[in-house]
């Protein structure tokens, strides 16, 4: 990434930043430790979101965030701090607003067609080998 300014946008699922530079504005992803699930392969996970990510930009007219790969082409970096180890993934920025406190009936209608060209992708789809995603099952949750 370019010299820029960083500054931390929240701590929930990830730990995230806000990258500006004269290239762009970016979203840089520090990911939580088994996030995809105790026994998950962070990186293999976070790639595979990636792919899908990818494959719905493709095939969709949906806008949704597009990876910056690192320079071998990884969309993912594993990165080492104060005896620490995380996963980074750097997506492009996207300006948007939500709508949690009184979404209109327009903004209820776009969110249902978006969930409709989802489902549709998803059906249509064919993961690529490899492909891993949590499966959010009782023996998870316990």
């Amino acid at each position: 990434m370019p010299e820029g300014t960083l500054r931390f946008v929240t701590h929930g699922e990830n730990t995230t930043f806000r990258h500006q530079s004269h290239a762009g504005t970016y979203l840089v992803r520090v990911h939580r430790p088994q996030r995809h699930g105790r026994a998950a392969d962070s990186v293999a996970a976070i790639r595979s979101e990636v792919a899908w990510l990818t494959a719905i930009r493709a095939h969709t007219h949906l806008e949704v965030p597009e990876a910056l790969a690192a320079a071998d082409g990884a969309t993912t970096v594993v990165a080492s701090a104060a005896a620490e180890t995380r996963v980074v993934s750097v997506l492009r920025w996207m300006d948007g607003r939500i709508f949690e406190e009184s979404p209109s009936p327009v903004h209820l209608r776009r969110l249902g067609e978006a969930m409709a060209r989802l489902h549709a992708q998803a059906d249509g789809w064919t993961p690529p080998p490899g492909f891993t995603r949590i499966d959010w099952t009782h023996d998870l949750l316990r």
